[in-house]
């Protein structure tokens, strides 16, 4: 039954959108790292109007015509869009005779089924409206048919009594197993009420709820549909029949129908929290009611989000190291009366213009305020409206080619700053950035930062705080000391009008490296950024893209382990900072799903895509007095695995994606774009890339975006020569640069398998040592910052003194770094070591070799000393076992890998 509960609250899905389907946070669902509060939000903190949504009239005419199309996708396969549920043994006594019904129990593997009842869900022609004062109805016929009932009844008192048997049928023809059994249609009518609790003493005061009013379907049309198959029973025994089967049936479906559905729109006992229920309610029988009783009112579920987040868990996919906690408040309600003359509630819904809006209120706590930040002053913001589009039913530029729109949310931008402010005050801000967070194609190494920090002159004092004065790795902490801003835009530019202009003032780095053991402060730069954002729509939800973060005002201090002037380092960072904070922000910007909340209901919400210099038509910024709003506007759409969008909803085909293609043409690079030589830094590393794409034929426009290793997505262009001149190319590594592409206006053709090409971006030649024991064994250690042991080739010769002058045997063949094995030179006076990364360059390392230690007799090992080599053919055998000596120590080590 819970499915139907689930199609009758279609009505109201909108209110669903701000919590998980089906009830919020606070009624049991699964919203990862929230767990719910059970104390209520208190009034005081809570916002007003922070959100609304609309139901526009087109949607509830919407909702009437794929009522029957949800129902069947709601069912699944297991049943197709048909509702049975059994109907168990029942007795009657009718003065003369007892009844049974149903004496065997049901049976729905029957043919026909006995004992089951069944509805047509997909065939139900339901109209749906939202009247006053607050109520929405379902009214119209709902097909429902009995096949088969056993009855058996009993005449007189046993041992002196008889028996007999029938079927009873409900049908629209009346007709008997055996034969066409269509449907009969019983008038329904539904009436559901979304209204605030008012009662002051519950923990949901001024929380929206949803209850029934009136549910019931027509008596006249069951008692049409029954007919009676065998048996010989009287007039009067029938018309005692007719009266018990119609109250029977009737309270059957009913009670079937709406005890599910009242069980949804009351709060669910929660056994793993302490308490289960809300302040001020009790568990009975696994419902929260005020009271002890089974009939005392319920508290209501909530319709959106209330509880406490752990942004820890929140965050954790995104790699970000965070911690903090914040208690949200985000769902259908408000106690202020509404300034439209009704008397009404900003929680109450609203059924203006033939269509459905509800306001949403907010609240947002951290528990506990953080340490690592000053903390900010935070007001809860008042007397938010509702502004005019979300209570109408049309837009002036909506695509003709779409229906509606159907649905709309406004986000207030003085909340949202609230709330801002207040994931600042949690911490939640405070991330810590590793090497691994951004992966192994850049490494976040004290080699590379001091590198491009020009910090290498006269020597790395970066890399010389790590042991041995070696590469080590770093890592970031964030402490912004100010909240961020956001101010909504028309989204019409992400240059010069974005949809969301973020502004975070006095972002503070505190960049760490491993040294000893242990991570130790090495610097904090301090600088004010900007990000301005659009939102895409994409398949996936909406993608925000950026295609420039600003940096300025750029300052270190708490540098005294670096020799440069702090000064200088703030001026080398701020042309890298930019690339930095894209790649870990990019990281955490995924896409955001707005389908998955409607998902569970068959749904999907069709936002149009965004045209050249306009923005997207459903994403928008709205303004009402001195409030400005973001905006998201849609037409509603059915969710089969077929269609994805309302224009393959009609065509019932698979959209056509696109398979791009990408190839690197150029790479510029100039030396003095990777290094701070004190006063600036030369051009950036530029990548050339031809772009092109499967759909490409001539017939069709043809957009690609990129992404420069885990940065932001940039907006979409039609030009197919790419030039990436991102400033973080001035970091050496393997770049990674990932485009994708689809048709101009289509965004269900974008590619979902961006391609991707490597930018290798490296300078620097591997760094060789050799270490030779006592005993002549050769150690040779290889690092590469960029290309790492994997990818750098390594070769080695030996040499001696002959009449006193240099003679090299020849190379031995060319092995990666991590394939080393220790080399047996102990009768050798010179080693010569070439090493080379995988763009070409090459460091070399020859030393002599201290003779003498260890030296074995060459002939007693049956094998030649490495040495003086040989003359005439005997070189052959000594570069073969030069060569041996490294493969056979290879192959022992990966022997010895293997086996353990």
């Amino acid at each position: 039954m819970l499915r139907l509960t689930r199609h009758l609250l279609l009505p109201v899905l909108f209110v669903l959108l701000a919590g998980c389907t089906g009830g919020g946070c606070s009624s049991g669902c699964a919203c990862a790292g929230i767990t719910p509060r059970m104390e209520g939000f208190p009034v005081a903190q809570r916002a007003e109007n922070a959100a609304s949504v609309r139901l526009t009239d087109s949607g509830l005419d919407f909702l009437e015509q794929n009522l029957g199309t949800l129902a069947g996708l709601l069912m699944g396969d297991d049943g197709g869009a048909v509702l049975t549920f059994e109907i168990p043994p029942t007795s009657q006594s009718l003065v003369v005779a007892n009844v049974d019904i149903c004496p065997d129990g049901p049976n729905p593997n029957a043919s026909p089924p006995e004992c089951v009842a069944e509805v047509d869900l997909a065939s139900a022609q339901l109209q749906v409206s939202a009247i006053d004062p607050h109520n929405i109805t379902v009214t119209g016929p709902l097909p429902f048919r009995i096949q088969k009932l056993p009855v058996r009844v009993t005449w007189g008192i046993c041992p002196v009594c008889f028996e007999e048997t029938l079927d009873i049928v409900l049908n629209e023809l009346s007709t008997c197993p055996g034969t066409d059994q269509p449907f009969q249609d019983l008038g329904l009518n539904a009436d559901l009420s979304l209204e605030i609790d008012a009662a002051q003493q519950h923990t949901r005061y001024g929380y929206s709820r949803l209850r029934i009013l009136d549910f019931g379907v027509s008596q006249p049309d069951i008692l049409a549909g029954i007919a009676y198959c065998g048996g010989g029973l009287t007039p009067t025994i029938l018309d005692a029949l007719d009266n018990f089967l119609m109250g029977f049936i009737f309270n059957s479906l009913v009670g079937s129908l709406t005890g599910p559905l009242e069980d949804a729109l009351c709060q669910q006992a929660d056994p793993t929290q302490n308490p289960p229920c809300p302040d001020g309610s009790l568990d009975v029988d696994g419902i929260c009611r005020y009271g002890i009783n089974e009939t005392d009112e319920c508290a209501s579920s909530v319709l959106g989000v209330d509880g406490n987040i752990d942004l820890a868990s929140l965050l954790g996919a995104t790699g970000l190291g965070a911690s903090g906690a914040l208690d949200l408040l985000f769902a259908a309600g408000g106690q202020g009366v509404r300034d439209d003359g009704s008397g009404h509630h900003w929680g109450d819904l609203n059924p203006i213009g033939q269509g459905a809006t509800v306001a949403l209120q907010a609240g947002a706590e951290p528990t506990p305020p953080t340490g690592c930040v000053p903390l900010a002053e935070a007001t809860v913001p008042l007397g938010i409206p509702v502004p005019d589009e979300l209570l109408g039913n049309t837009l002036p530029d909506w695509p003709s080619n779409l229906d509606g729109p159907h649905f709309g949310f406004a986000l207030s931008e003085r909340f949202l700053n609230y709330a801002l402010i207040q994931l600042y005050n949690s911490g939640a801000l405070c991330l810590g950035i590793t090497a691994d967070t951004l992966g192994d194609a850049v490494p976040l190494t004290t080699a590379l930062i001091g590198l491009s920090l020009g910090l290498p002159e006269p020597r790395n004092s970066l890399e010389e705080l790590a042991r041995q004065k070696q590469a080590a790795p770093m890592a970031i902490v964030l402490r912004p000391q100010t909240p961020p801003h956001i101010e909504i835009g028309g989204g019409t530019d992400v240059a010069t009008d974005p949809l969301l202009h973020v502004t975070l003032n006095q972002l503070s780095l505190d960049f760490y490296a491993w040294s000893l053991d242990r991570y130790i402060r090495v610097m904090t730069a301090t600088m004010d950024v900007t990000l301005p954002v659009n939102l895409e729509v994409t398949p996936e939800g909406l993608q925000p893209v950026i295609d420039e973060i600003g940096i300025s005002n750029t300052t270190v201090d708490n540098s005294a382990l670096l020799r440069r002037e702090p000064a200088l380092i703030a001026t080398a960072l701020q042309e890298l900072l930019g690339g930095l904070i894209g790649d870990f922000v990019g990281g955490a910007l995924a896409p955001i799903d707005v389908n998955s909340l409607l998902g569970g209901l068959g749904l999907t919400l069709e936002i149009p895509p965004s045209e050249p210099g306009a923005g997207s038509p459903g994403l928008r910024k709205l303004t009402k007095g001195n409030d400005d709003f973001l905006g998201i506007f849609a037409t509603l759409g059915i969710a089969t695995p077929e269609a994805t969008s309302n224009a393959d909803q009609q065509t019932a085909l698979p959209p056509v994606r696109s398979e791009t293609t990408a190839t690197l043409v150029g790479l510029e690079i100039d030396p003095t774009g990777l290094r701070f030589d004190g006063s600036t830094f030369g051009p950036a590393p530029r990548a050339l890339l031809r772009l092109g794409s499967s759909l490409d034929d001539g017939s069709r426009a043809i957009e690609w975006q990129y992404q420069l290793d885990r940065g932001p997505w940039h907006p979409f262009s039609t030009d197919r020569n790419l030039t990436v001149d991102d400033s973080w190319l001035r970091i050496q590594g393997r770049h990674v640069v990932k485009v994708r592409s689809r048709v101009v206006g289509q965004v269900h053709s974008l590619d979902p398998e961006p391609v991707e090409v490597v930018v290798l971006i490296d300078d620097e030649a591997p760094v060789v040592s050799v270490a030779e024991d006592p005993e002549g064994q050769v150690t040779l250690q290889v690092s590469d910052t960029v290309s790492g042991s994997a990818r750098t080739l390594v070769r080695v010769r030996l040499g001696d003194l002959v009449d006193g002058a240099l003679q090299w045997g020849p190379w031995s063949l060319w092995l990666t770094a991590d394939e080393l094995a220790p080399l047996e030179a102990s009768n050798a006076a010179f080693i010569d070591v070439q090493a080379q990364d995988e763009d070409g360059n090459i460091g070399t390392v020859t030393q002599p070799l201290i003779r003498g230690r260890g030296a074995a007799d060459a002939a007693g090992c049956q094998c030649v000393a490495i040495g003086r080599p040989p003359t005439g053919s005997g070189w052959i055998p000594w570069l073969s076992a030069a060569a041996l000596g490294l493969l056979l120590g290879t192959r022992r080590r990966r022997r010895k890998a293997a086996a353990d």
